[in-house]
């Protein structure tokens, strides 16, 4: 299994067996290294100003949760940019937490 993802808002899931993806999640719009897998959880990272984090269940090929990765309220009245996630990877060996980068914007 092969998971592809990038700018289309896609996560498409790959057997090599076959010559074009068996399933698709919508959702993240993944930039560079921001997509791990930990058995049948996959975490995404995107880079947009909502929903940066989520982890999608491979087995319902859906989003099982959306995971906060700042606080709104402290970018309200203000010119500042949310953050948006570049990489995201489950620790190592029990993806117990993740860790994720990132930046703002045209930066």
């Amino acid at each position: 299994m092969l998971l592809s993802g990038g700018w289309d808002n896609n996560v498409f899931i790959w057997d090599i067996r076959h010559e074009a993806p068996v399933g698709h999640i919508l959702g993240p719009s993944i930039t560079g290294e921001s997509l791990d897998i930990h058995g049948n959880r996959v975490l995404a990272g995107s880079f947009s100003n909502e929903n940066n984090l989520c982890i999608i269940d491979l087995k319902m090929q859906k989003i099982d949760y959306q995971i906060p990765w700042y606080d709104s309220e402290a970018y309200k009245d203000t010119k500042l940019v949310p953050p948006c996630v570049y990489a995201a990877r489950f620790t190592m060996p029990d993806a117990g937490f993740i860790v994720a980068g990132g930046t703002q914007r045209d930066e």
